[in-house]
C-alpha cells in the first residue's frame, strides 16, 4: 500500500511538472505574441515604466529596493534550475526547484508587501 501511495504521489508530481512546463511555455508564447503585435512601442512603454519605478524618494525606499535584489537573483536561478531539470527529464529535480522558486516568490512577496506599506504611509503623510 505504501508503494502504491508513493507511486501515486510521484505520478501527481509528474503531472505538476508537466502542467508547470505547459504553463511556462504558454506564458512565453503569449508574451512573444504580444511583443510582436505591439512592436517597438512595447519597448518604449517598458522603458517608461522602468524609469517610473526607479524613482527613489528616501533612504527607507532605497533600502527596500536593495533588499529585493538578492531574492530576485535567486528567483532567476531557481527558474533556470527548473528549465535544466525539464531538459534533463528529471522530475524530482523539477519538483525541488519548483519548491525553491515558490520560496523565492514568497520572499519577494514579503518585501513587496513592506514596500506597498511604505508607499501607503508616505502618501498618507503628505
Amino acid at each position: 500500500m505504501q508503494l502504491l501511495n508513493e507511486l501515486l504521489n510521484q505520478q501527481t508530481g509528474f503531472a505538476l511538472v508537466a502542467n508547470t512546463a505547459v504553463s511556462i511555455a504558454d506564458s512565453v508564447a503569449d508574451l512573444e505574441s504580444i511583443g510582436k503585435v505591439i512592436g517597438g512601442g512595447f519597448e518604449n512603454i517598458v522603458n517608461d515604466v522602468k524609469d517610473a519605478v526607479q524613482t527613489v524618494m528616501n533612504q527607507e525606499q532605497a533600502d527596500i529596493h536593495s533588499r529585493i535584489e538578492e531574492p530576485h537573483r535567486l528567483l532567476h536561478q531557481a527558474s533556470a534550475k527548473i528549465a535544466e531539470a525539464l531538459k534533463s527529464n528529471n522530475p524530482s529535480k523539477v519538483l525541488s526547484a519548483r519548491d525553491e522558486l515558490q520560496k523565492r516568490f514568497d520572499d519577494i512577496r514579503k518585501i513587496f508587501d513592506e514596500y506597498i506599506q511604505h508607499l501607503e504611509n508616505r502618501i498618507i503623510a503628505e
